[in-house]
């Protein structure tokens, strides 16, 4: 089978899916022979969520959601127009205000925080 024929192939099988999850099991149910294969499968699924024209992030305030914050402020500011060395300076300083809330602002017991931010008029 051509390769354009399988991905479309794959691509009618996954059109439906509601999550990366559901992706994945369709693809298997219609891709794979129900005789099995003779080596492995992997598969990956990603999911491209759209991203706001306002930031808003509810944070749990523990070290380990500084990387998700990053993550998304490079994102969100990417699709905002910002140039390299605006997103990694801003991304830097988003990161350094959430660290200092997480180790100064907040006593043992759980808690969380908020980033948020209103995209400038163009």
């Amino acid at each position: 089978m051509p390769l354009s024929d399988s991905i479309e192939e794959l691509r009618r099988a996954v059109g439906a899916a509601r999550s990366p999850e559901g992706a994945c099991r369709a693809a298997f149910d219609v891709l794979v022979p129900a005789t099995g294969i003779r080596d492995d499968v992997a598969m990956v699924a990603l999911q491209n969520r759209e991203v706001p024209v306002d930031l808003r992030l509810r944070l749990t305030a523990r070290p380990r959601t500084l990387a998700e914050l990053r993550r998304v402020a490079r994102r969100w500011l990417r699709e905002r127009g910002a140039n390299h060395r605006d997103i990694a300076d801003i991304t830097l300083a988003v990161n350094e205000a959430a660290t200092n809330t997480i180790e100064h602002a907040y006593t043992p017991a759980a808690a969380q925080f908020e980033v948020m931010r209103k995209a400038l008029a163009p």
